[in-house]
């Protein structure tokens, strides 16, 4: 073991035996006194807390921002602080990699990077005018980090190790200008999980998106889908098991999809709606029997075929219907 005044290290590669169980035992140490962040060398090792800190608002931006590693305690913003500096003093491209198992907190430590990008990019410029109505709507920065709650809605669930797991892949860019003012960002989607559409484990489910639609926050998508706000009439999604609070809890996780910024939902509307109709035909299995004389018979189900908008094409088997069942 370490002597004592190695106890709660910031920077892990400065302690004298650097083994598993001296690493172990720092991270416990610091964890235990809410220091979730610790150095190793170049990384930042974060333990998930499970609980919100007070430890990333602006205030706190500011505090980390131009600052060495060694000039204050360990935090994701020093790390991302150092991508942006080295960015504009040596001209050249910059990368932040997160990685971790399931519930490690890779999620909220991506949009804390984008968070603090986003804040010191818009301090690097004049702030602009507020557009007029009809025209777009938000500053660039608010629109990165309001992208979040809809990426989550669409690709996160509750899986048996996480409640907001992400079930794809993401590929962020920031772009910033010569003077460091952020211009533009995009952000690339990959290997989503299609499968839990239709198939989730008794302790998972479905993604966020479909929760949400059942609080009735949205009635004009309830009409187009047909469906009322009781679970019990949908084989998909399913309901959870567990107590009602944590049905409640995660759907308010996953956060309110606001899709009125920067005029988006003017341009995307109909195209969004009817993603989300055919998406929740596709899991729904009392409709889907409609497509199966046989099925819907076995079913029970009497509601007028006519009045569906399937979005089934070359449909050859009932081997889908088989599957969607299980």
């Amino acid at each position: 073991m370490n002597p004592p005044k190695y106890d709660k290290m910031e920077d892990m590669a400065m302690m004298t035996h650097l083994n598993e169980p001296s690493v172990l035992f720092n991270l416990k140490e610091r964890y235990a006194a809410w220091m979730i962040y610790t150095y190793s060398g170049l990384f930042c090792a974060t333990v998930n807390p499970y609980k919100w800190l007070p430890v990333y608002d602006a205030i706190v931006v500011s505090g980390y921002r131009g600052k060495k590693r060694i000039e204050a305690p360990p935090h994701i913003f020093s790390i991302s602080d150092n991508a942006y500096q080295f960015m504009l003093t040596d001209r050249e491209n910059q990368s932040v990699l997160i990685t971790g198992e399931s519930g490690a907190g890779k999620t909220v430590n991506t949009k804390r990077v984008i968070q603090y990008f986003a804040t010191v990019g818009a301090m690097s410029g004049p702030k602009k005018a507020e557009a007029g109505p009809g025209k777009m709507q938000g500053s660039l920065e608010d629109q990165i980090i309001a992208a979040n709650p809809l990426l989550e809605a669409y690709g996160n669930a509750k899986t048996i190790r996480n409640d907001n797991s992400s079930r794809f892949g993401k590929f962020i860019r920031i772009h910033f200008g010569s003077t460091g003012k952020l211009a533009k960002a995009d952000i690339e989607t990959y290997l989503l999980e299609k499968s839990r559409v239709t198939f989730q484990l008794s302790a998972e489910r479905s993604y966020h998106i479909f929760y949400q639609l059942m609080t009735g926050h949205k009635p004009e998508l309830l009409e187009a889908l047909l469906i009322t706000t009781n679970p019990s009439a949908f084989q998909k999604p399913k309901p959870a098991k567990g107590k009602a609070e944590a049905h409640f809890s995660l759907v308010h996780y996953a956060g309110t999809v606001d899709y009125n910024i920067s005029g988006w939902l003017d341009k995307n509307k109909d195209p969004l709606n009817d993603s989300v109709v055919q998406l929740y035909q596709k899991s729904s299995l009392k409709v889907l029997a409609f497509l199966y004389a046989a099925a819907a018979a076995a079913e029970g189900t009497n509601i007028c075929i006519s009045s569906i908008p399937f979005c089934f094409n070359y449909v050859q088997d009932t081997c889908l219907y088989k599957n969607l069942k299980k």
